[in-house]
């Protein structure tokens, strides 16, 4: 910028000095008449004045001096020299003589010139300003008026999308409903996204040997995208709402400085995650639309992982519970011991929370001729189907196990009492007897026979309720 005002400065007095000196160099050819004295300087004066009104009274009086400079000096020196006969005398006296009134007149124009060309100059920077800073309230208005738009959209949404809003919620707490814990938390944040259009969620699980903060579901990212999997809980923004047990705002930033040292650009709503009045990790948002980061979304998102902390904390328990090596190979259901362990769990944790929940064994009374018509292994399989088929009706909230014989299921329901066992039992069986059931793509027929238990919570034992299942299983084989 600097040199582009020092080149200027360069050029416009060297335009000036060239006007003049081809104006002089006019006036040579006329030497009878030097500075063209009976045109009243017009050529000279009329120059200064277009000079004052293109670049400002300033350069127009340099251009008056340049114009005095070349009539009263150049010009007759060139004369002088060039000119034969011709002679000086009398010319700077006839000069001063009659040059005054010429000399004021166009001093006089260049200032008027000057003085309009400055105010309109700047009235031009004045009005280019203003359009300037309308254009900018104008864009920012517009911002505005968008953000404005969208929140609007949105309120609109929220209200006519009620209904529709808690019946989709119904019908993801019923998907919550499963022993998988990673289906849970996958299920937990698909809801997340359905209710605040979170593009990218995360949920964090506490690793209490190592007291970190480890990956456990996320949802938004691509495959190819690197992500962090492992943060310390101390330092960061999620180890702060694991410690505290407390809600994480991006607002809270602005009020927080001990926040904003732990920002890292990756939280803008954080919640924390409890199980058994614990905390158990995090529920992360990291990147959603701006019209839906207000305190409606904060309290939607509560709700929600309020709601599935149940369920999640019955798939930890269930995943706690259940060992690797101790599945069957063929049907993929856990072994009896495992069955006991959770049956002793339940019974130990529902007669504290004074609940209820019952049990049911099935039989297969077939299986015998089941398994020397068609094979041991498809056999196993045919038992994995009616397992799959059980926990559809009871709406995934059973925990199917392999009883203590190969033709035996068990079945542990939390929440159902006598009348609500009885009901699943006559559903079970019709499913069983009516159901098309196939080895080998062949239709097979299946005998069953069932006996159930209720845990009342009155001192009763596991084994208790194992033999009561077992007696009336007994009685339904007679």
């Amino acid at each position: 910028m600097a040199r582009k005002i020092t080149v200027k400065r360069l050029i416009v007095p060297l335009e000036i000095i060239a006007v003049f000196l081809i104006i002089g160099a006019i006036n040579f050819f006329f030497a009878d008449d030097p500075g063209f004295a009976s045109l009243y300087y017009i050529p000279y004066l009329l120059a200064s004045a277009l000079i004052a009104a293109l670049y400002g009274a300033g350069w127009g009086f340099f251009a008056f001096g340049i114009c005095a400079a070349v009539v009263a000096g150049a010009l007759p020196a060139a004369m002088y020299l060039l000119s034969e006969g011709w002679s000086a005398d009398g010319y700077w006296k006839e000069l001063l003589s009659d040059s005054p009134i010429a000399a004021a007149t166009g001093l006089i124009c260049v200032y008027v010139f000057g003085v309009i060309r400055t105010t309109a100059r700047s009235q031009i920077t004045g009005l280019k300003n203003r359009m300037h800073e309308l254009s900018r309230e104008n864009w920012l208005l517009k911002r505005k008026s968008d953000a404005l738009f969208k929140v609007n959209r949105e309120l609109d949404e929220r209200v006519s999308r009620q209904q529709e809003a808690i019946t989709s919620l119904h019908a993801q707490l019923r998907k919550l409903d499963t022993l998988d814990v990673n289906q849970a938390l996958d299920v937990l944040l698909e809801t997340v996204q359905i209710f605040t259009r979170a593009a990218k969620a995360s949920v964090w699980r506490h690793d209490a040997s190592k007291h970190e903060l480890r990956l456990a579901a996320s949802r938004g990212w691509e495959a190819d995208e690197s992500r962090e999997t492992v943060i310390p809980v101390d330092g960061t923004i999620e180890g702060w709402v694991y410690r505290n047990n407390s809600l994480f705002s991006v607002r809270m930033l602005l009020q927080y400085d001990n926040l904003s040292k732990m920002d890292r650009g990756r939280n803008i709503i954080t919640i924390p995650l409890n199980l058994s009045q614990h905390v158990w990790g995090v529920l992360n948002i990291q990147e959603m639309p701006f019209e839906k980061y207000n305190f409606n979304s904060e309290r939607i998102l509560q709700i929600i992982a309020s709601l599935a902390e149940h369920s999640i904390e019955r798939a930890v328990a269930y995943e706690s519970i259940i060992r690797h090596e101790e599945i069957d190979e063929k049907t993929g259901l856990p072994l009896f011991s495992q069955f006991f362990r959770m049956l002793e769990e339940e019974a130990r944790r529902t007669g504290i929370q004074k609940g209820t929940f019952s049990i049911i064994i099935v039989e297969l009374t077939n299986y015998g001729r089941l398994t020397d018509e068609n094979g041991a292994d498809e056999t196993k399989g045919l038992v994995k189907q009616i397992a799959g088929e059980l926990q559809g009706i009871s709406d995934r909230k059973a925990h199917c196990f392999k009883y203590k014989e190969e033709s035996q299921l068990a079945l542990l329901i939390p929440g159902l009492d006598i009348d609500g066992v009885s009901l699943f039992s006559l559903e079970t069986l019709g499913k069983i007897n009516t159901g098309d059931w196939k080895i080998k793509g062949e239709t097979v027929q299946i005998e069953a026979a069932i006996g159930f238990s209720v845990f009342s919570g009155e001192g009763e034992t596991a084994e208790q309720l194992l033999e009561q299942a077992e007696s009336l299983l007994e009685m339904q084989k007679v």
